[in-house]
């Protein structure tokens, strides 16, 4: 029973990175190595997952939940957030930043009442398939 589960799990992972460009060159056994490296992590409504500025180590999948992506916007001296885009279940962000090793150009925040996410670091990318730049 709790290896069916973890199959069906794992599956569910492979299906995510199957829909990844960035991932298409990779064979079966790098994406089976690159699922065993994903961390599930779990967010609440209105926290911030990632940060406009921040340096880019990590890479995210959304397993279930919403997210808005968010871009600071200053006007007279008062700053807010313009939504760019929401993501959703399967959607994924924070990679560009992550291989490119650039400062996050948006916010990411969750908008559903909770967030589960699949967390790829920069550490546990290159350990498993290298530098792709």
């Amino acid at each position: 029973m709790l290896v069916q589960a973890n199959m069906q799990k794992r599956e569910k992972q492979a299906g995510f990175l199957d829909q990844i460009k960035l991932f298409d060159s990779l064979d079966k056994f790098q994406k089976m190595r690159l699922i065993d490296g994903l961390k599930h992590v779990t967010k609440k409504k209105d926290e911030f997952i990632i940060k406009e500025g921040d340096d880019g180590k990590e890479f995210f999948i959304i397993d279930k939940g919403e997210v808005q992506c968010l871009k600071l916007h200053s006007v007279n001296d008062r700053s807010g957030f313009v939504l760019v885009r929401e993501l959703l279940d399967g959607e994924h962000f924070g990679e560009l930043a992550l291989i490119n090793n650039e400062k996050r150009s948006l916010s990411v925040r969750v908008s559903s009442e909770e967030c589960r996410l699949y967390r790829l670091d920069r550490e546990t990318f290159t350990r498993i398939l290298g530098s792709i730049q």
